[in-house]
């Protein structure tokens, strides 16, 4: 099955589980829950690592990766769903996978190392230090037998002996919920280690059902992420995509430059917090009660307002437990509020200590997303058109503003759940990191986003959404949020708060689901990127409408075009979604499909692609003739020497004369001399580095940079102003690999870069054979397509300050060209 059959089946099953969601919820058995309602049907909890940015691949340099799984005697048990190997095997099986689509995404470089940590007091290195092959095969031949018990002590002092100063590292860490707890030791080992080397994170997955506060807290104090894989082999594969593609995310990040922050130990994550009779009898909270004004807000015309203030006392612990991005956490209880296991949160910073600054943002993020969150389940309500209240798919914590003799800070609810799994959808640049083929995917994550944009007509956007899927309704789980951040036009939310930029990323990034087409939210090309003065911010917390009197809702128009980051293609099918980010041969070669474009083709070595394209228009229609001439140029720097290639040059040439095209040799594409003007299209088809004694990365990339470039520059001015498009077909690892630049400044105006599909298969079967252009042709046959995708970039005419490009963005890209040269190269072996 192939990717895009895999995507289909998803989209279906999503279908399904949507409608029987839907009938369910006019069912007065799902009916909304007083019990949930407690602090408006919210809790909340610790929070997960700011997420990570688009940074550079980094390819070039070597990255250890150092995989630390747990040996105890439980990973020998063989209840894997989808498997009859044990934990361990399957574990092992999932990790060459990755160790094989990370070397297909670029990363050659790179070095693994395996360890288990559950022999007694000690670690068991099976190999060190070994590049991707040598490890893969180590993998397939090594036998691990579990035994003993989990030892977290030996597992972080390995990590502090494997870790070279100086060099990127990323550590894997794999353990059920069945492990031992880690002692306070091991964790002051695992702080020195992190602190002392800013070039290492450390990444969790807990296997299996159960508390996994242990892994999410080893997590955050690492600097990384924890997911959870349930004992479920696919869910594990996912789990490890997810990874892989965090780790080329940041494969560029060091924490060398941070501010300073405050000097604290952690305490242990202990498992059960979140019980009443836990806090109260086991939690050993300072016997000192300390002395606070309580605050809590609201907002009106977009200003915070203080709802009350009430003197309260409370207790707190000594050591956070938790850390977030900004946060440090830690175990609170107010005494005028019970025994409710809370959470205090300080900023990490030592600068940021008493700041009401802080708090005022932390405060302001939060009410806007209650208020929100308010919306959007009138709007579910009002949708599903039920007598009965549903259960709400988005709530968000109630939050309270702390002041003593020292300092402000904040706390709010334990998020009931968390110690099972806390994830984060989005992240406050925009971008979605748990995709639909995903276990821990929710539809409510990205609708609640897009709902936001819409609501407030471009003025804000809810990004960081984190916290914990309730309910065990798959797709349809309600979401208990925390530590949300309000993206706005104008960046006032905080430090976090990147504007513009991230909700543009968000737009490129979005596909709609069936809940945003349940809504009937507007098309994000639709929503204004600037909002007006008067744009519509927090609005009413209103009772939704009566079912009698809910306006008719009609279907945002149609009229959208046909390819690019306009979100038709969110309203598209997966099917669909291929085709609109697809250029087939006829977009490429004929204008509204009936007349054959105006067209240059540069860097043609034998014809052999103009010849396969004239032949396909000859088959297309009727009308046209061998001898119908097509106003085309094909044309090439050099010419084959050996004697079969230059047959192959020869027929093609003869074959393209007889339609009238013009074929020449020594034309440079990078300076193109030919009195040309009004051509629909200027084509590169393949086009590859001249053979060279530097084969580094930056070398190739900065070569095909230049060459690019040339071309754009020297073709630009032969276009046609309202339809001409310069485009480069190559692979998409080329295209990842090379960077090409996504605007040129030509001294015929800005021209913008987009990226799409390339469709081959009708040139194929016209007679186009790949070819390299150098002497491997006349030993070797090109067969580079068949184990990538291919794309084409085009470049167009700017058409003014608020034309932004369609086609993909490089997430889209990697993901499908990584899964699809993965498939291939388990295929050959």
């Amino acid at each position: 099955m192939n990717v895009d059959d895999a995507n289909e089946d998803v989209g279906n099953q999503h279908d399904k589980e949507f409608q029987a969601w839907l009938e369910m919820a006019s069912d007065a058995d799902c009916k909304s829950n007083a019990a949930e309602s407690i602090c408006d049907s919210d809790y909340d909890s610790d929070e997960a690592r700011d997420g990570f940015g688009e940074l550079p691949m980094g390819f070039d340099t070597t990255m250890a990766v150092i995989f630390l799984v747990d040996g105890a005697r439980h990973m020998g048990k063989c209840d894997m769903q989808g498997s009859r190997k044990s934990r361990m095997a399957v574990v092992m099986d999932v990790i060459t996978q990755f160790i094989l689509q990370q070397k297909s995404a670029g990363a050659n470089l790179d070095r693994y190392s395996f360890l288990t940590f559950g022999y007694g007091s000690d670690r068991r290195v099976l190999f060190r230090d070994e590049r991707g092959h040598p490890a893969i095969e180590k993998l397939k031949t090594m036998v691990v037998v579990p035994e003993g018990n989990s030892n977290y002590s030996a597992a972080f002092q390995a990590i502090d002996d494997l870790v070279v100063k100086g060099q990127r590292t990323r550590v894997i860490m794999l353990a059920d919920s069945s492990a031992n707890s880690p002692l306070s030791k091991a964790l002051v080992c695992l702080q020195k280690t992190i602190a002392q080397h800013p070039m290492v994170d450390v990444h969790t997955i807990g296997i299996g059902h159960g508390d996994f506060s242990y892994l999410q807290q080893i997590a955050q104090i690492g600097r990384g992420t924890f997911s959870c894989a349930e004992m479920n082999v696919d869910k594990l594969v996912n789990t490890f995509t997810t990874v892989s593609v965090t780790l080329t995310k940041t494969r560029a990040t060091d924490h060398a430059g941070e501010r300073p922050t405050r000097n604290v130990s952690f305490e242990l994550a202990l498992r059960g917090y979140s019980s009443f009779d836990f806090a109260k009898r086991q939690m050993a909270f300072n016997k000192k009660t300390r002395r606070a004004t309580r605050y809590t807000f609201h907002l009106h015309r977009n200003a915070l307002k203080r709802n009350e203030a009430t003197e309260t006392h409370y207790k707190i612990r000594k050591n956070p437990f938790m850390q977030g991005g900004m946060r440090l956490i830690y175990r609170f209880i107010d005494l005028e509020m019970g025994w409710l296991p809370m959470v205090a949160k300080f900023s990490k910073y030592q600068s940021d200590a008493a700041s009401w600054n802080y708090v005022e943002t932390f405060v302001r993020n939060t009410v806007q997303t209650r208020v929100y969150s308010q919306r959007f389940h009138q709007a579910v309500w009002a949708a599903i058109g039920s007598p009965w209240e549903p259960r709400r798919l988005v709530s968000v914590a109630q939050c309270f503003a702390y002041r003593n003799d020292e300092s402000w800070f904040v706390a709010e609810p334990f998020l009931k759940g968390s110690e099972s799994g806390f994830f984060k959808w989005i992240n406050n640049q925009g971008e979605v990191l748990i995709p639909r083929e995903s276990c821990q995917y929710v539809m409510a994550a990205e609708s609640f986003a897009h709902f936001t944009l819409d609501v407030s007509k471009g003025e804000h956007m809810v990004a960081d959404i984190q916290g914990v899927a309730r309910g065990g309704y798959g797709i349809l789980s309600s979401l208990s949020l925390t530590d949300s951040q309000i993206l706005s036009h104008d960046g006032s939310f905080g430090a976090a708060d990147l504007g513009i930029n991230a909700m543009q990323k968000f737009r490129s990034l979005h596909v709609c689901n069936n809940l945003c087409r349940k809504l009937h939210l507007a098309a994000l090309n639709s929503i204004p990127r600037v909002p007006s003065a008067h744009g519509a911010a927090a609005g009413r917390r209103d009772k939704p409408p009566a079912q009698k009197a809910r306006p008719e809702v009609v279907p945002p128009p149609g009229n959208i075009p046909r390819r690019g980051r306009s979100p038709e293609r969110n309203q598209s099918t997966p099917m669909e979604k291929k085709r609109e980010e697809t250029v087939t041969a006829d977009d490429l070669l004929l204008v509204a499909g009936h007349k054959a474009r105006k067209l240059l083709f540069v860097g043609e070595y034998t014809h052999s692609f103009s010849a396969a394209a004239a032949a396909l228009i000859t088959s297309r229609f009727s009308s046209v003739t061998a001898s119908q001439e097509l106003d085309w140029w094909s044309t090439a720097l050099n010419w084959p020497t050996a004697a079969h290639i230059k047959d192959e040059q020869n027929e093609n040439k003869h074959s393209l004369e007889r339609h009238g095209v013009q074929v020449m040799v020594g034309i440079d594409a990078t300076n193109i001399e030919l009195d040309l003007t009004g051509l629909h299209g200027a084509i590169w088809v393949m086009a590859f580095p001249q053979t060279s004694s530097d084969h580094s990365y930056n070398s190739i990339r900065a070569h095909m940079q230049q060459k690019v470039e040339g071309f754009v520059n020297s073709a630009a001015g032969m276009l046609d102003a309202s339809m001409g498009k310069i485009s480069v077909i190559f692979l998409a690892m080329q295209h990842l690999a090379w960077k090409l630049p996504t605007e040129m400044d030509t001294a015929h105006g800005i021209f913008i870069r987009e990226v799409f599909w390339m469709e081959l298969d009708m040139f194929f079967r016209h007679g186009y054979r790949p070819r390299f252009g150098d002497s491997r042709d006349t030993s070797r046959t090109a067969t580079y397509h068949k184990h990538d995708e291919i794309v084409i970039a085009q470049w167009r005419p700017k058409r003014g300050p608020h034309d932004v490009p369609g086609g993909m963005p490089d997430q889209r890209v990697r993901s499908v060209s990584a899964s699809r040269r993965s498939s291939s190269a388990s295929s050959r072996r």
